[in-house]
C-alpha cells in the first residue's frame, strides 16, 4: 500500500468505500427486513460513515503500518471516537438515532458499544490489507484528469442528496417537537374537559340539592311558626277567659261583660294570630320557592358557561389533533423507509406513533400503486 496519496485519490476513496458500505449495509438490512432496502441516510448508494471511518483508519495506521497491536488499537480508537461524535451531533441536530447500541453489551450512551468497537478493528486490517490495495492499484491507473473530474461530478451529486436528505430530516425533526407540543397541549385540553364535565354534574347536582334543602327548611319554619302563633292565641284566650270567670265571683254583672268582651277578645286574638301564622307560612312557601327557582337560574347560567367552554375546547382540541396531520413530505417517508431501525430517546412515544403513521403511509401507496397497476392490465 502506497503511503502517500494526492487530495484527490483520497477523496475518491472516500467515495468508493462510502459506496462499498452502502452494499454491505442494504444487503444486511435487507437480509434482516426480509425485503430490498435502500439503506442509509442518503437516496443514493453511498453511506458517508462507512467512507469516513475507512479514511480515518487509513490515516491514523500510516504511521504505524506493519505494528499490528498499535494499528489494531489506533484504528479501533479512531473509528469509535468518530462513531460516538457522528452519532452525538445527528441526535444533537435531528433527535432522532439512526443506530442505537443502548441494547448491546458495554455500550457508552447508546452511540457506541464493545462489538462496533472490535468490528471497527477487524475493519482496520481488512481495509489496510484486504481492500485498500485493489483500490489503491485501480485508481492508480486512472489519470489525475479523470480523477479530478469523478471527484467533481461525485461530489455534485452527493451534495445534492446530501442537502435533499439533510432537510428531509430537519423537516422530521421539526414534526416530531410539533407533535410532542401539540400532544402536551391535546394531555391539558384533555384534563381541563374533564374537569369540566365534573363540575357540570356536581353543580347541577349541588343546585338542586340546596333548593330542596332550602325549600324544606323554609317550610319547617313556618309551621313552627303558624303552631306556635296558634298555641299562643289558645294560652292567651284561656288566659282572659279564666280572668273573667274571677272577676264574675265578685262582680257578676261586670264580670259577664268582661267575660264576654275577653272571650271575644281571646277568640279574635287567636283568629288573628293564626291568620298571621298561616300568612307568614304562604310567604315563607312563596320565598322558599322563589330561592328554589333563583338557584335554579344560577345552575342554568353555570352549566351554560361551563357548557360553552367544553364546546370551545372541543374545537380546539380537534383543531389541533388535526394540526398533527401533514408534514409527513416524501422525504420524510425514504428517510424513515431507508432507516427502519431509527430511533429517538428525547420523543420515544411520539416517534412511535410518527414513525408508525408514516410508515402506514408508505404501505399504503405501495397498495395504491399497485392497485392502479392492476386496473391498467385490466384496460
Amino acid at each position: 500500500m502506497a503511503t502517500t496519496y494526492r487530495i484527490s485519490e483520497w477523496l475518491l476513496f472516500f467515495y468508493i468505500y462510502c459506496f462499498l458500505g452502502w452494499i454491505w449495509e442494504s444487503s444486511f438490512v435487507s437480509i434482516k427486513e426480509k425485503h430490498l432496502v435502500n439503506r442509509g441516510f442518503m437516496k443514493g448508494p453511498l453511506l458517508p460513515i462507512y467512507g469516513s471511518g475507512a479514511i480515518c483508519v487509513l490515516a491514523v495506521t500510516l504511521p504505524v503500518l506493519g505494528n499490528y497491536p498499535m494499528m489494531a488499537i489506533i484504528g479501533m480508537a479512531a473509528a469509535t471516537v468518530l462513531e460516538y461524535v457522528t452519532g452525538a451531533v445527528m441526535e444533537v441536530m435531528f433527535k432522532v438515532r439512526y443506530w442505537d447500541y443502548s441494547a448491546a453489551f458495554m455500550n457508552i450512551k447508546g452511540y457506541i458499544c464493545l462489538k462496533s468497537t472490535l468490528c471497527w478493528g477487524a475493519m482496520t486490517f481488512l481495509v489496510v490489507y484486504g481492500i485498500q490495495e485493489p483500490i489503491s492499484w485501480l485508481v492508480g491507473q486512472l489519470p489525475g484528469n479523470v480523477i479530478v473530474m469523478a471527484d467533481y461530478v461525485i461530489t455534485a451529486l452527493a451534495a445534492a442528496d446530501f442537502a435533499t436528505s439533510f432537510k428531509a430530516a430537519i423537516d422530521f425533526r421539526d414534526v416530531l417537537v410539533k407533535a410532542e407540543s401539540v400532544k402536551e397541549e391535546l394531555k391539558g385540553i384533555q384534563e381541563r374537559l374533564d374537569e369540566l364535565e365534573r363540575q357540570l354534574a356536581e353543580s347541577a347536582g349541588n343546585v338542586i340539592e340546596s333548593s330542596f334543602r332550602k325549600k324544606d327548611e323554609l317550610m319547617e319554619f313556618g309551621g313552627r311558626t303558624r303552631d306556635g302563633l296558634v298555641e299562643f292565641g289558645n294560652w292567651t284566650k284561656d288566659g282572659l277567659t279564666g280572668f273573667g270567670s274571677k272577676t264574675k265571683g265578685s262582680l257578676t254583672e261586670l264580670g259577664n261583660r268582661t267575660k264576654d268582651s275577653l272571650t271575644g277578645f281571646g277568640s279574635r286574638t287567636r283568629d288573628s294570630l293564626t291568620g298571621l301564622g298561616t300568612r307568614t307560612m304562604d310567604s315563607l312557601t312563596e320565598f322558599g320557592s322563589r330561592t328554589r327557582d333563583g338557584l335554579m337560574g344560577i345552575g342554568s347560567r353555570t352549566k351554560e358557561q361551563i357548557l360553552a367552554e367544553i364546546k370551545e375546547l372541543s374545537m380546539k382540541k380537534g383543531a389541533k389533533a388535526e394540526s398533527l396531520q401533514g408534514g409527513y413530505t416524501k422525504g420524510v417517508q425514504g428517510l424513515l423507509k431507508r432507516n427502519p431501525h431509527t430511533v429517538s430517546k428525547k420523543y420515544s412515544k411520539t416517534f412511535d406513533d410518527v414513525k408508525t403513521e408514516v410508515m402506514e403511509r408508505i404501505r399504503k401507496r405501495k397498495r395504491d400503486d399497485k392497485k392502479d397497476e392492476n386496473d391498467g392490465r385490466i384496460l
